[in-house]
């Protein structure tokens, strides 16, 4: 499945209806002056569920794999990218900000591959009825935007984005 901003929105459970109703409020806003954009951002790198089975190592990243044989392919956004995009956006003039934007990375990745780019391997279970094998978010307007912005397009520039922003002090 891939998300263009311009698809009638059809959400599959109660986290996606609650995300449109959040649409529909700041597309009723009033402008006043105000610019609002709504942002559709993807995954984010070391922030999703995936991140937080990545940091503890004491229990394995399980994943789903399909009857094909493969784990879910997502859209995901790195970290420094998803900052880059805000920065871009604050400086467009007003008349060019889109309404909706999609904010990834061009291309979704196979998540087995972003956790090999972290030094771990999947485990694997079979993929329960209903899961989605791939999901993206379609970028053609980002990157008419912003064609260099997002720069990390593969698991492991990803990975190593979010550990470089991760990293202390």
């Amino acid at each position: 499945m891939r998300l263009c901003e311009t698809d009638d929105p059809a959400p599959a459970n109660a986290y996606g209806a609650a995300k449109l109703d959040m649409e529909r409020t700041i597309a009723g806003l009033p402008q006043d002056g105000l610019r609002h954009v709504i942002l559709r951002v993807a995954n984010v790198v070391g922030a999703d569920s995936l991140g937080v089975a990545l940091l503890d190592r004491t229990r394995p990243v399980t994943l789903d794999r399909f009857a094909d044989g493969t784990g879910p392919r997502r859209s995901y956004v790195a970290p420094g990218d998803l900052a880059r995009v805000f920065t871009a956006l604050m400086h467009l003039p007003e008349g060019s900000l889109p309404d909706i934007l999609n904010v990834a990375a061009t291309h979704p990745v196979a998540m087995a591959d972003l956790i090999r780019a972290a030094g771990q391997e999947p485990v694997w279970r079979d993929a329960p009825a209903g899961a989605q094998a791939y999901v993206s978010l379609d970028t053609a307007r980002l990157d008419s935007l912003f064609p260099e912005v997002v720069g990390c397009n593969t698991p492991v520039q990803m990975i190593a984005d979010w550990h470089r922003l991760e990293a202390p002090g």
